[in-house]
């Protein structure tokens, strides 16, 4: 989908108080929509505005769910979302928990997710989107992983972080947890996907990292609050930790390890790839291993990324 403005009639003329009622009201539709058809919207979302302008004015349109522009499906999750969805009071259940909403036409949603062929078109969020703005490098691994790969997960973001890198993982135990913190011990940015929505700490063992990056980071999904996690909701928030960043460091993996994946994504966006090597001899090296002799840039410390970041001269 192609950026626009979002609710032209908001945009032109029109009092601050009737646009700012205008915006509400379009982001309102924009998650009425997204309960309706799920991850289907950001397929049809581009259809929507380019036959209405926007989601408000599709919402409100009674001749909607007729014709034979959409599949019958479609149709029928919108006409049983359209009898029991208020957009008003979707809305109004995330402001009151203080859940912020990114859609993709807003001008704080990321550049670097607009480039990514499967882009989310709702992100909702807790803590600094102005963290959206930095460069970001994408820190990933094992969740069971060794005391080096722990150390070198922090120490890798620590130094990255203190470069002006923004140091993006998944919150999830192991490297994750370790990235995150080593960019918030040095006072750097730090931004977490989860694969489940906002709201929702996983795992329960994660809180306190959890609540200190929506003080100090942001949290982002694009799942709808209360989600719980899945296996299905790991895969698809791989891709935007990918797609957020300019590249993504591998630390430790095992052969059918998740992280691989969002190292697979990051090699179709077109993003770098780093990958720390371990000892042959841990199972835990066997996928930053295989990924090496695939062609994969070996690294050996942060200055290696920073030097192919250019950040750093040879």
């Amino acid at each position: 989908i192609v950026r626009t403005s979002v609710g032209r009639a908001a945009e032109t003329g029109g009092s601050m108080e009737g646009k700012e009622e205008e915006r509400g009201k379009e982001k309102g539709c924009w998650l009425a929509f997204h309960q309706a058809l799920g991850f289907g919207l950001n397929r049809w979302a581009g259809v929507l505005l380019r036959r209405y302008g926007t989601l408000a004015a599709a919402w409100q349109d009674p001749e909607l769910t007729e014709g034979t522009w959409l599949p019958q499906e479609v149709r029928l999750k919108l006409l049983a979302a359209r009898r029991k969805l208020r957009p008003e009071e979707i809305l109004d259940r995330c402001a009151d928990r203080g859940i912020g909403i990114l859609t993709l036409l807003d001008k704080e949603y990321p550049d670097s997710l607009l480039q990514i062929s499967d882009n989310p078109v709702i992100l909702y969020y807790y803590g600094k989107t102005e963290l959206l703005k930095l460069p970001m490098v994408a820190v990933v691994g094992s969740r069971h992983c060794s005391g080096y790969g722990q150390l070198q997960a922090g120490e890798f973001s620590r130094r990255l972080a203190q470069a002006g890198l923004c140091i993006v993982s998944g919150l999830a135990k192991g490297i994750d947890g370790c990235a995150h913190r080593g960019a918030l011990q040095c006072g750097g940015a730090t931004v977490a996907v989860l694969g489940s929505g906002v709201d929702v700490i996983y795992p329960r063992e994660n809180r306190g990292l959890y609540e200190q990056t929506c003080r100090e980071g942001l949290v982002l999904s694009e799942l709808p609050p209360e989600t719980p996690p899945a296996p299905w909701t790991f895969p698809l928030r791989n891709r935007i930790i990918s797609g957020l960043s300019l590249g993504v460091l591998l630390i430790e993996a095992r052969a059918r390890s998740g992280a691989l994946i969002t190292s697979q994504l990051a090699a179709e966006q077109g993003r770098e790839l780093w990958v720390l090597p371990g000892p042959v001899t841990s199972p835990a090296s066997i996928g930053p291993l295989q990924l090496i002799q695939d062609g994969a840039r070996a690294v050996i410390t942060p200055g290696d990324i920073l030097r192919d970041l250019g950040i750093l001269e040879e």
